[in-house]
C-alpha cells in the first residue's frame, strides 16, 4: 500500500507541473494581448488627444475663441462706456490701457519719441507702429470712366486696350501692411493709423509701375472718392470706425500747418504765380471739371462759360532741420519754412517720395489754384522733386482752358480705431521694416 500511494504521489505530481506550464502559458499570452490592447488603447488615446482635431487642439481652440469673446465684450463695454460719456459730457474717455490713454500720456509727459528712444510701455507716439488686424480679403476696381484714364491719355506704352480698369485686391498675401500711428482723428477722437508703406495696384499688361492712375477733370471730380473706395477695403469693424485714404488735414495736423494763415505763409504755390488761397479767380470762355465731364458724358459740344470762384489750393514744403530750411532760403523768397524736426514722422510721411523712382503719394483732398490765364483743379499729393519735398492740396490735372494731364501715384490707407480700442487688442509693437519696393511692384 505504501508503494502505491508513493505512484499515485508521483503521477499527481507530475500531472501538477503539467497543470503549472500550461497555466503559465495562458499566463503570458493574456499579458501579450493585454500589452497589445494597451498600446492600441494608447495611440487612440493620443490621437483623440493630441491629433488634427483631437480633444487638446478643440480645447485651445475653445480658450481662444472665450478670450476672443471675452476681449470684444471688453472691448463693447469700454466703446459703449466711452460713447456715454462723449454723449454726457462732451468729451471722449479714454478707458485704462487702451491706445488713446497711451497717446494722452505721452502728450502729457512731453515725450514725443522723435528720436525713437522711448522705452515707456505706456506711451504711444505718432510714428509707432501698432499690430493692427486688418481683413484678409477685398478687391476695388477704378473704372476708365472714374479715373478718366484711356490707354490714348498718354505716349506711354500702355496696353492695347483703350479703357484702363485698375484693380486693388487685398489678400492674405498681397497688400497686407505695417501700421503706424498717425494722430488722433479730430471728429470721433480715436487714434489714426497709416499704412507704413502704399499699396500696390493689380498687375496690367504693358504697365510697369504699380500706382494709381488718374487723369483730367475725373482726376478731380472722382480722384479723391475713389482712393477713399480702394482703402475701405482695410476696415476692421471690430477694432476701426473708418477707414480711407490719406489726405491734406492729416498732414497738415502732423505739420503744424493748420491755419489759414499758415497756409498763406507757407504757400509754395505763391512763387509759381498763383493767387493766394481764398482770393478769387474769374475767367471767360472757359471749363469746370463738372461741366467738362457733364457734357462730354451726353456727347454735347463743349462750350466755355464765365467761371469764378475763390483759390482753395496751397502747398508747402517740408524740411528735416532748419540748418536745411536756411539752406533753401534762396528758393523759399519770403516764405515761412516749414521744419519737421520729428524724425520719425519725417520719415512715415515724406522719405521715399521721390517722383518717378520712388513712391510719392495721392491724398484724397480736392483744390483750385488760379493763375493769369486759367484755373488749375486737381486733387493732391506728396512728393518729391526738383530737391524739394512738399505736401500739395491741389494740382492742375485739369485746365479750365480745357487741357488735361494724367499722372501715376501710390495709395495709403488710413484706419480710424475706436477710442477706446484696448493695446491688448491692438498691441504696440517694435519698428518693422519697409517691405515695399519702389518704383515697381510685382502685380501678383
Amino acid at each position: 500500500m505504501k508503494k502505491k500511494r508513493t505512484l499515485i504521489s508521483k503521477r499527481n505530481a507530475q500531472q501538477g507541473q503539467i497543470k503549472s506550464k500550461y497555466a503559465s502559458g495562458i499566463t503570458l499570452v493574456a499579458l501579450v494581448v493585454t500589452i497589445v490592447v494597451l498600446l492600441i488603447l494608447a495611440g487612440v488615446t493620443i490621437t483623440m488627444l493630441f491629433g488634427e482635431n483631437g480633444i487638446i487642439k478643440k480645447a485651445q481652440e475653445a480658450k481662444e475663441a472665450t478670450e476672443r469673446d471675452q476681449q470684444e465684450t471688453q472691448q463693447g463695454m469700454q466703446d459703449l462706456a466711452g460713447q456715454i460719456s462723449s454723449v454726457l459730457n462732451g468729451e471722449v474717455i479714454a478707458p485704462p490701457g487702451s491706445l488713446l490713454a497711451m497717446y494722452r500720456q505721452a502728450v502729457a509727459e512731453t515725450c514725443d519719441n522723435a528720436d525713437g528712444n522711448c522705452t515707456n510701455p505706456n506711451h504711444l507716439h505718432i510714428g509707432d507702429y501698432v499690430n493692427y488686424v486688418e481683413p484678409t480679403s477685398g478687391s476695388y476696381p477704378v473704372t476708365s470712366e472714374k479715373s478718366g484714364m484711356k490707354t490714348s491719355n498718354s505716349t506711354t506704352d500702355y496696353p492695347i486696350t483703350d479703357d484702363m480698369e485698375q484693380t486693388y485686391t487685398l489678400s492674405a498675401t498681397k497688400n497686407n501692411v505695417n501700421w503706424r500711428v498717425l494722430g488722433i482723428d479730430k471728429t470721433t477722437g480715436g487714434v489714426k493709423l497709416i499704412a507704413a508703406d502704399p499699396i500696390e495696384r493689380d498687375a496690367i499688361e504693358g504697365v510697369s509701375d504699380p500706382y494709381l492712375y488718374l487723369y483730367g477733370a475725373e482726376a478731380y471730380v472722382n480722384g479723391p472718392t475713389e482712393m477713399n473706395n480702394i482703402c475701405e477695403m482695410y476696415l476692421n469693424p471690430t477694432y476701426a470706425t473708418k477707414a480711407r485714404s490719406v489726405n491734406m488735414d492729416d498732414i497738415d495736423e502732423v505739420t503744424g500747418i493748420i491755419t489759414d494763415d499758415q497756409k498763406k505763409a507757407t504757400n509754395f504755390w505763391t512763387l509759381q504765380g498763383s493767387l493766394q488761397l481764398g482770393e478769387t479767380y474769374s475767367f471767360d470762355n472757359q471749363y469746370t471739371p463738372e461741366r467738362w465731364i457733364e457734357k462730354k458724358g451726353k456727347g454735347e459740344t463743349i462750350k466755355g462759360t464765365k467761371i469764378s470762384d475763390k483759390v482753395t489750393g496751397y502747398a508747402y514744403p517740408v524740411f528735416k532741420t532748419q540748418e536745411e530750411a536756411e539752406a533753401a532760403a534762396s528758393e523759399l523768397g519770403s516764405l515761412t519754412p516749414v521744419v519737421l524736426s520729428n524724425r520719425r514722422a519725417y520719415n512715415m510721411l515724406f522719405d521715399n517720395t521721390n517722383y518717378g523712382e520712388q513712391a510719392p503719394y495721392w491724398l484724397a483732398s480736392r483744390g483750385v489754384v488760379a493763375f493769369s490765364g486759367y484755373a488749375g483743379f486737381g486733387p493732391g499729393f506728396v512728393d518729391t522733386d526738383g530737391g524739394l519735398t512738399g505736401a500739395f492740396s491741389a494740382y492742375d490735372f485739369f485746365d479750365s482752358t480745357g487741357d488735361a494731364y494724367d499722372v501715376c501715384l501710390a495709395v495709403r490707407p488710413v484706419v480710424i480705431l475706436k477710442s477706446g480700442v484696448l493695446a491688448s487688442a491692438v498691441p504696440k509693437i517694435a519698428d518693422q521694416d519697409s517691405t515695399w519696393t519702389y518704383g515697381q511692384g510685382t502685380g501678383e
